[in-house]
């Protein structure tokens, strides 16, 4: 649900601390990919309806084959990182740490440190440093 809404909805891990104040609402979504071979290939990704010059794609698309691969060969105890991290185009969300020094962007991920190529980090690529 994440990848698809373009984190207009966010997925939690499994434990999820509710609000101090109003409501709170949940949606459990399954995949059974198993169950349904044909669609093992088929590419997700965000939808075109959630995407513009303003809001671009906070991940790439990807196949439900290849998510599958990446969320076991994470582990289940994934230190409290999702799978989808591993899918991002813009690191700004999917980061646990980032940082500005000089007016550059760094952020860590998977234990490397990244630099934003240019100053809008909502609209870069990141080189690994390290």
């Amino acid at each position: 649900m994440q990848l698809i809404s373009n984190e207009e909805f966010k997925s939690s891990q499994h434990r999820v601390v509710p609000k101090s104040i109003g409501p709170r609402i949940s949606i459990a979504c399954f995949l059974r990919p198993q169950r349904l071979p044909e669609n093992s290939s088929r590419v997700y990704g965000p939808l075109k309806e959630l995407i513009s010059d303003e809001n671009p794609p906070v991940y790439r698309e990807t196949a439900l084959k290849e998510f599958i691969e990446h969320y076991y060969a994470k582990g289940l105890n994934g230190n409290g990182i999702s799978a989808l991290e591993h899918f991002c185009v813009l690191f700004l969300d999917c980061t646990m740490i980032d940082w500005l020094v000089n007016d550059a962007l760094y952020m860590e991920h998977d234990h490397s440190i990244l630099k934003a190529r240019q100053s809008n980090p909502k609209l870069t690529n990141f080189i690994r440093l390290n």
